[in-house]
Formats: C-alpha cells, sequence, structure tokens
C-alpha cells in the first residue's frame, strides 16, 4: 500500500487506493479535526495541504473559511479533489518541489504523507520556503513499525515486522517527525504522541490495509498463507471475545514561527 500511494497513477488501481482514502477520512476524523484545530484558520487564509489525496481536508479547509490550495503528484486523485472541493487551487507536484512563490502560503497541513517519502526532509523544507511569517503547519505522522497485535507469535511477529518494513519507505515517520522538521529548519517544534488502539481485527484490517502487508509477506516467503490463516482465525476470535489487543504510535507535530510566544518551548500540542 505504502508504494502504491508513493505513485498512485501508475499503482494499477488508482480508484482502490481513493476507496481506502474515503475509508480513512471516517477512521481518521479525530485527527483530521485536530489538525484543523491546530492551525487556527481565519477567512481568506491560504492554507496548503501537501499530498492532498482524494481532497477530504481540502472540503474541511474551505469550510473554515480558508482558501485551499492542495498538491498530489497523482492526477487521478487531483481529479477526485476537483470534485469533492471545486473551490480549491489544484497543483499536480512532488512535495519537494511546491510551484508557489516563497512566503505566500498562511498555514499547511500535512497527514499520513512523510510516512511515503524518501526524503521527508526536502519535502518540509519546501514547506519552509512557501509558509508566511507567522504561518503554522499542522502535522500528523504514523509509525507503523510500531504495531503490536497482542497473541500473535513468530513466526507472524517477524512478517508482519518486515513487511511493513519493505512496504512503508518511512516506518518510523512518527519517530523521526520532529527530528524532520527541525533539520528542515523549523526552530520551534511541538510535539504530542498518539497510541492508536484498535477495536478489532475488522478496525486493524481497513486502518492498517492488513491484507496487502499479509500479501506482501506471503509473496517474499516471509510465511506461509495457511500461517497467515491461522492468525486471522484467531485474532478473529479475539475479537468476538473481546480480548483483540493491537496498538500503533504516532505524532502530531506544530510548527509555529518562533515569534509565536504562546507555543515556545511546549512539548505537546
Amino acid at each position: 500500500m505504502s508504494s502504491d500511494f508513493a505513485d498512485v497513477d501508475r499503482s494499477g488501481d488508482p480508484d482502490r487506493l481513493v476507496s481506502f482514502l474515503d475509508r480513512m477520512a471516517i477512521i481518521r476524523a479525530p485527527t483530521k479535526t485536530k489538525l484543523i484545530q491546530l492551525l487556527e484558520i481565519s477567512a481568506g487564509q491560504r492554507i496548503l495541504d501537501v499530498g492532498c489525496g482524494a481532497g477530504h481536508d481540502l472540503v474541511a479547509i474551505a469550510e473554515t473559511g480558508g482558501r485551499p490550495i492542495g498538491v498530489d503528484p497523482s492526477r487521478r486523485m487531483l481529479e477526485i479533489s476537483a470534485r469533492r472541493c471545486p473551490t480549491a487551487w489544484l497543483v499536480q507536484a512532488d512535495g519537494t518541489s511546491l510551484p508557489i512563490a516563497d512566503a505566500t502560503v498562511d498555514g499547511c497541513r500535512i497527514e499520513r504523507v512523510l510516512v511515503h517519502l524518501s526524503d521527508p526532509v526536502s519535502a518540509l523544507a519546501e514547506v519552509g520556503r512557501v509558509l508566511r511569517p507567522n504561518a503554522r503547519a499542522a502535522l500528523f505522522e504514523p509509525s507503523p513499525a510500531t504495531l503490536a497485535v497482542e497473541g500473535t507469535a513468530e513466526p507472524a511477529a517477524a512478517a508482519i515486522a518486515r513487511s511493513i518494513q519493505d512496504c512503508y519507505r518511512q516506518p518510523l515517520a512518527g519517530q523521526l517527525l520532529e527530528k524532520w522538521l527541525r533539520d528542515s529548519g523549523f526552530s520551534s517544534v511541538s510535539t504530542r504522541p498518539e497510541t492508536r488502539l484498535f477495536n478489532d481485527i475488522e478496525d486493524l484490517t481497513t486502518s492498517m490495509n492488513m491484507d496487502a502487508i499479509w500479501q506482501h509477506a506471503i509473496d517474499t516467503d516471509l510465511i506461509t498463507a495457511t500461517e497467515v490463516r491461522q492468525w486471522h482465525d484467531e485474532m478473529v476470535r479475539r475479537s468476538t471475545h473481546g480480548a483483540f489487543v493491537a496498538s500503533m504510535r504516532g505524532t502530531f507535530a506544530y510548527a509555529p514561527d518562533e515569534s509565536n510566544r504562546q507555543y515556545r518551548g511546549e512539548t505537546e500540542c
């Protein structure tokens, strides 16, 4: 799934990825709301969404009175975004080379994007370049490598871990987010960790696209299809009895200008 998002238009089935983002817009609604709140958007402000995907967050920006700017390398994603948010200015571009003038954007949101990039620091440096003085950046990134599913024995646990390492370019994105921001030139960074708990096997499968992770594990001989079915059956049993436990860590980050004294020195959003 991660490699597919790195090049949606060549993934073979872009609409499958659109459907995934539609589901995630519901599942990750609290995250999206938090990022909008952190930006404190005023009417007329230009707000950039790097990796705007299917446009759900462009709509949220517009609903606050902001002027949404969506950047995504995928033509298909931008087509969907244009339908969903006709008022947005949409640009097909890579996040590491934004066709936007210096210091012209009032805020920026990034969510679950850096985890797919080979050079997140360059992307964040570009964001810093286009932001106006006193502008705000609000971000959230997961750390897929921290996924833990109770009751998963070897070799299944090892297969999940290796498959995640293979499928995500930045499997520890959340844990590295503050460092990346500082390395790219943001001098004032506040962070807040999040531990995502999954309700049952269906929630985990949908949120993490476990089918793709397991398929990669099978294709690379990390585990057999029979062992995967046995794992899944056990997780269904645990879910049925209210004994399913799975978690993954992530991080919110907020990067205001140094002149915004309210947040200086804070460690949480």
